[in-house]
């Protein structure tokens, strides 16, 4: 893993993903609930914020629900 791990960001992160969705999403970055994520470089960095990481568990779920946003965003245009 490329940056620090951080508890608070991982607990943070795990309650975003519950009720929140991805925005504004781009190759790099994504918006949710208005904390500009890093997703990009899978698993190593991504869904960093401000150099800190989630578990990786915490990663691998973000992954999944990013990927259903993309799709729900495609379908909705």
């Amino acid at each position: 893993m490329n940056n620090k791990y951080s508890e608070a960001w991982d607990k943070k992160l795990k309650e975003l993903l519950k009720t929140e969705d991805f925005k504004n999403i781009n190759h790099y970055n994504a918006d949710l609930w208005g904390f500009i994520i890093w997703i990009t470089n899978h698993p190593y960095a991504s869904f960093t914020y401000r150099g800190l990481r989630p578990s990786r568990f915490t990663i691998m779920e973000a992954k999944k629900k990013l990927d259903r946003d993309i799709v729900k965003q495609i379908t909705n245009e």
